[in-house]
């Protein structure tokens, strides 16, 4: 099926963005996308697949869809809780 939507500007810069941060084209990280949302095909953190391989290939594919950043981030114990009244 072919489909012809109009998106904002903002839109399309940020489905631009993930897809090449997940090495894909526009059009087939929208077709993920979808698949995803509509639970067809990859298993979901709702309904995970039983199987340690399959769950480590999907886990593998998720994290390769986040975007990269290009700078430093600090995800230390001490930054996220500080001021939490330790």
């Amino acid at each position: 099926m072919n489909l012809q939507i109009q998106v904002p500007a903002n839109l399309e810069q940020a489905l631009k963005l993930r897809a090449s941060a997940a090495g894909k084209d526009v059009a087939a990280f929208v077709v993920d996308a979808l698949r995803e949302e509509l639970s067809l095909g990859e298993p979901t953190l709702d309904a995970p697949n039983p199987s340690s391989s399959s769950f480590s290939d999907w886990l593998s594919n998720w994290r390769q869809r986040a975007p990269k950043t290009k700078h430093f981030v600090d995800d230390s114990r001490e930054s996220i809780y500080a001021g939490c009244g330790e």
